[in-house]
């Protein structure tokens, strides 16, 4: 019989985590060389993103995700609420992958980089080029990537098996390098490799024979309504569930992890959710509507363009979106509740030559916005749309001058204001 302890043990086993590297944070904190009671708290550089129309740049003091943020703006001190911040940004420099490391997939959408240390049946030991050691449990994990799983001849067997239902069955899955897949249960991770008990009974799987493992681990139902998105310069992409940050010293709490801290300088960016800013992409349309030209249907993508690839318009790279092709017509119900609607667009640079479309934005049945032949390489906006008092909102985009020929449009981080 398949032994479930190790979700069952969920809970229990991940709050004991974090108290313990909880507990240990303080001799980490010491051991970077703290500056001690008496020093002055120090400042990062930062552009903050809020629910107003410009951001703001300055020396950001501290930030939680209670109080708002605290920084310097031309020489004054300014106050964010905690339900205005959108993100703050650190560096414009993208997170980048040891080829050695080790990748984890998280239950709630994260991915972390790293070299396993060391693990037990309940969690494994993961040494990050941003945070150091830190205890993964395994319940937080969906997928592990080891390294064989970025050459290219085993590329294509990774990507499907990341793409499997991960309760398959109630059992975990082991893809090796000679094309097996082992079905069973993964007991441990470990510096050693994978501990697996399958059919052939319990055996050590040795890093090198491994592509990749997929854990029949549970999602969580919901994260909470105030939690923040932390990207880091060299270990990957969490949430976040708690956010202490001053001076040069940031303290996270993951979701489904231990607490950590990093120094302000490995930060890429903390994006915001549970305030006044909503990302369209987070909701479900009432309605999308599609109408090819010649019969090939585009279905709409959410946070993608339309060939399931990083949003890309103009050069710059975007992580909240909605990619479309000509003609799509998608419906938000927005029930009265917000104020304002803002969003940016434009051509997906993987757009042909040909691509042209025309565009347009209707608030309760009226035309509020359009743009006629839009063409790639240029991004459109921000625009701002009063959509007080509203019920629904429209985002139209249809043929321009070439039918519907190389259409690959994006709406580049549309969002609604309460």
């Amino acid at each position: 019989m398949l032994d479930v302890s190790r979700t069952a043990r969920w809970g229990e086993k991940r709050w004991a985590v974090i108290a313990a590297c909880a507990l240990a944070a303080p001799t980490a904190h010491a051991q970077q060389g703290d500056t001690g009671k008496g020093a002055e708290p120090s400042a990062t550089r930062v552009v903050v993103k809020t629910v107003a129309e410009e951001p703001l740049a300055g020396d950001l003091t501290s930030v939680s995700l209670e109080r708002g943020a605290e920084l310097v703006v031309n020489g004054a001190p300014q106050h964010v609420a905690a339900e205005d911040l959108v993100r703050i940004t650190t560096t414009e420099v993208a997170w980048a992958r040891n080829a050695q490391d080790v990748t984890l997939r998280l239950v709630d959408g994260g991915v972390l980089f790293g070299r396993v240390t060391g693990g037990d049946e309940d969690t494994l030991q993961l040494e990050t080029r941003d945070f150091g050691r830190a205890a993964i449990p395994l319940d937080a994990v969906s997928v592990i990537l080891m390294p064989n799983a970025y050459q290219e001849a085993y590329q294509s067997t990774s990507d499907w098996l990341q793409r499997t239902d991960s309760a398959s069955g109630g059992q975990d899955r082991v893809l090796l390098t000679n094309g097996d897949v082992l079905r069973g249960f993964v007991s441990s991770v470990s510096e050693q490799g994978i501990r697996f008990d399958g059919s052939l009974g319990e055996t050590l799987l040795p890093p090198h024979v491994i592509v990749a493992a997929r854990l029949a681990s549970i999602p969580p139902k919901s994260l909470p309504d105030r939690r923040v998105a932390v990207s880091l310069r060299g270990s990957g992409r969490f949430v976040a569930t708690a956010c202490r940050w001053s001076g040069e010293r940031i303290e996270l709490t993951m979701a489904v992890g231990p607490t950590i801290e990093v120094e302000a300088e490995r930060l890429l960016s903390l994006d915001f959710y549970g305030g006044r800013w909503q990302w369209l992409s987070d909701q479900t349309p009432i309605s999308v509507e599609h109408t090819p030209l010649l019969g090939l249907d585009w279905p709409y993508v959410v946070d993608r363009n339309v060939l399931g690839n990083a949003i890309r318009v103009g050069g710059e790279t975007f992580r909240h979106g909605l990619g479309v092709h000509g003609r799509t017509r998608v419906t938000y119900d927005l029930q009265g509740r917000y104020r304002e609607f803002v969003t940016q667009f434009g051509m997906d640079d993987e757009s042909g030559t040909l691509a042209d479309v025309d565009v347009a934005i209707l608030v309760d049945g009226q035309r509020s916005f359009d743009r006629q032949g839009v063409r790639r390489g240029r991004l459109h906006g921000p625009i701002r749309l009063d959509v007080s008092h509203a019920n629904r909102v429209e985002l139209v985009t249809d043929f321009g001058a070439n039918g519907d020929l190389q259409d690959r449009f994006d709406w580049v981080e549309p969002a609604l204001i309460r």
